[in-house]
């Protein structure tokens, strides 16, 4: 009995050595474009067999995604018990001030001064 199975790139890509697969489907992607060899910088999202991948495909310089990397750093720093804790102490007084407009000038005022004693 036959019955059909629908195979992603994806699935082959994790089913078999990642770095040559994705630098043939590179490789194929810019030869489509008729930019194969004109490209010199690619832009990963930090996995090693992407950068991999990119230098087999003859692109010389391959630069980690800063927008990836700030979202790693935060999803990591946002498990921290230390910082929800103090995410659920702040949360509240942020929303008071978001929503209230006599707290927004009183705060206001209160930085003014602030600002005036550190600055003298």
């Amino acid at each position: 009995m036959w019955s059909a199975v629908k195979i992603t790139r994806k699935d082959v890509f994790v089913a078999h050595g990642l770095k040559s697969l994705i630098a043939a489907e590179i490789g194929q992607r810019l030869e489509d474009f008729g930019i194969k060899g004109k490209v010199g910088v690619v832009t990963t999202d930090n996995a090693k067999a992407m950068t991999n991948a990119a230098t087999t495909a003859g692109i010389r310089l391959s630069l980690n995604c800063f927008a990836h990397i700030l979202n790693l750093s935060t999803q990591k720093v946002m498990s921290v018990s230390t910082v929800i804790s103090m995410l659920a102490i702040i949360r509240p007084v942020v929303t008071y001030f978001r929503n209230s407009y006599l707290g927004k000038v009183v705060l206001k005022e209160k930085q003014k001064v602030w600002t005036n004693l550190i600055t003298s």
